[in-house]
C-alpha cells in the first residue's frame, strides 16, 4: 500500500535508450513495429540502461515488441519498481551484451504489480472529513484501475483518523481482490474439468459434489445441469438440462472442487439458476450481471503471468482455452473421435476437430 505522497528524488532517466524509425526491407525487420527502440552504446549483461516512465513513447514501444515473434533475441528485462518519487516505474537492464544502435527486444514486462493508494482529510472547523482508496495492477498493458472505495466521516477530528479510514479501505481492497481471483482460478478449474465453453459455464446455476473421501483424498465428480447451452438449437433442447460433470480432483491429492465451493461461500456468491456463476466484481460485493468473456479471458492471462507463465505464452490463450484443454488432451491421446464428441457436449455435427491444435494448458 503507498499513501499519496509528494514527489522527492526521481530515478527517472533514459539518455541510453534512444526511438528510431524501422522499415521493413528484410526478413529481420519484417515483424517489428515501424518505432522500435534502441541501445545508443556499448552495453554488457547485468547493466541498467535506464529508468522510463510507465506512461512513455519508450514504454509504448516496449509493449508492442512484447507482441514480436518468440524467435527475435531478446536482449532487455523490465521491471516495475516502486521508485522514491511514490510512482511506479520501468527499470530496463540488460540480459545480453549489445552494440550501440542494437534494437532492443525485452523478455517480458515480468510479473503483474498489485497496489493501493489511499488518502483522507479533514475539515477541523467543521469537523466533517473523508478517505478514498484504488487499487491498480501494473502489467504489460500498463496502470489500469482494479477496484477503488470512498467514505464520508460525518464527525472526522483531523487528518490523521481520515488517513487510517482511508488505510482500512486500502486493506478492504486487497481482500476482495483476493476473494475474486480465488474464486476466478476456481471457475477456471471448472471451464477444463467439465470441457465448458465460458456461457455454459456461467450458467452452470448450482454446482453439486458426487464424491466420497478415501486413502487418496476425496474422489468422485463435481456437477451441474446448464438451462442455456450454445447446443441448444431447438425448443425441445432449451427446455432440457444439459448436464456438466468434471474431475473433484487433478494433478494434487487436495480437491479443487471442495476448496472453490468454500471460496464461493466466503466470497458471498450465491449459486442459482437465474445467477452466473463468475458474476463481474463491484465496490462492495458482486454484480448480478455476468463477468464478460473478454474481462474473464483478460483476468485469466493476469493470473498465468503472475504464476510465472510466460506474456507471449498466455496472450494466446483465453477463455475458451479452458474448454479445448481436455479435448486437446484427449485427441493427442487416441481418444476416438465419437467419445471426445461427447466429452465436448457436441452435436453429431459437432466442432470436435478443431480442438487438436487450439490453444490450451499443458
Amino acid at each position: 500500500m503507498h499513501p499519496l505522497t509528494k514527489r522527492s528524488h526521481c530515478l527517472l532517466h533514459s539518455p541510453l535508450i534512444d526511438t528510431v524509425r524501422v522499415l521493413p526491407t528484410d526478413i529481420a525487420t519484417m515483424h517489428l513495429p515501424p518505432v522500435v527502440n534502441v541501445s545508443t552504446h556499448n552495453g554488457r549483461a547485468g547493466e541498467r540502461l535506464g529508468v522510463i516512465p510507465v506512461q512513455s513513447v519508450h514504454s509504448a514501444i516496449f509493449r508492442d515488441m512484447c507482441h514480436t515473434p518468440p524467435e527475435r533475441k531478446q536482449n532487455v528485462k523490465l521491471e516495475y519498481l516502486h521508485c522514491q518519487c511514490g510512482e511506479y516505474h520501468i527499470h530496463v537492464t540488460l540480459t545480453e551484451h549489445v552494440m550501440s544502435g542494437e534494437i532492443l527486444t525485452p523478455c517480458s514486462f515480468g510479473p503483474p504489480k498489485i497496489f493501493c493508494q489511499f488518502d483522507g482529510s479533514a475539515h477541523r472547523a467543521k469537523s466533517i472529513g473523508g478517505a478514498g482508496a484504488a487499487l491498480y495492477v501494473l502489467s504489460e498493458q500498463g496502470l489500469q484501475l482494479l477496484d477503488w472505495s470512498c467514505l464520508s466521516i460525518p464527525r472526522c477530528p483531523d487528518n490523521i483518523v481520515a488517513e487510517v479510514l482511508g488505510a482500512d479501505l486500502s486493506l478492504l481492497l486487497y481482500e476482495r481482490y483476493v476473494d475474486s481471483c480465488l474464486s476466478q482460478n476456481g471457475f477456471c478449474m471448472w471451464l477444463v474439468t467439465a470441457r465448458a465453453r465460458y456461457s455454459d459455464g456461467q450458467s452452470a446455476g448450482v454446482l453439486q459434489l458426487d464424491a466420497v473421501e478415501t486413502g487418496e483424498g476425496l474422489c468422485g465428480y463435481i456437477e451441474a445441469r446448464v438451462s442455456r447451452s450454445k447446443t441448444s438449437m431447438t425448443v425441445e433442447k432449451r427446455t432440457k438440462y444439459l448436464p456438466m460433470a468434471g474431475k473433484v480432483r487433478m494433478f494434487q491429492k487436495q480437491s479443487w472442487a471442495k476448496v472453490y465451493l468454500e471460496l464461493l461461500h466466503e466470497a458471498g456468491i450465491q449459486m442459482a439458476e437465474d445467477k452466473p456463476l463468475m458474476p463481474t466484481p463491484t465496490v462492495g460485493g458482486w454484480g448480478s450481471l455476468p463477468l464478460t468473456a473478454e474481462a474473464a479471458a483478460a483476468w485469466l492471462r493476469a493470473l498465468l503471468t503472475t504464476a510465472g507463465v510466460d506474456s507471449r505464452e498466455a496472450a494466446a490463450l483465453g477463455t475458451h482455452s479452458c474448454k479445448a484443454t481436455m479435448l486437446s488432451w484427449a485427441a493427442k491421446a487416441g481418444v476416438p473421435k465419437e467419445f471426445r464428441s461427447t466429452l465436448g457436449y457436441h452435436g453429431p455435427r459437432g466442432s470436435v476437430e478443431v480442438y487438436l491444435d487450439e490453444p490450451g494448458f499443458g
